[in-house]
């Protein structure tokens, strides 16, 4: 049901551009950004750390295989 009415008001060109030309659509658009963003970054600063950790985990590995 949600979806037939969203697929009704999607089709109607002009409701489209009048809601795209609204502030509070630009501020949602701005807000969803700036968190896919943020989350972007956070998962790639976890990526660096596990990478970070691993090596660690091998050097230790290797200097355990040395003595």
């Amino acid at each position: 049901m949600v979806f037939r009415i969203l697929k009704y008001l999607m089709n109607h060109q002009q409701l489209v551009d009048k809601l795209a030309d609204s502030n509070l659509m630009r501020k949602i658009a701005r807000f969803i950004v700036h968190k896919a963003i943020r989350v972007k970054s956070l998962t790639e600063d976890m990526k660096s750390e596990q990478f970070k950790k691993a090596l660690q985990d091998i050097t230790e590995k290797l200097k355990d295989k040395k003595d």
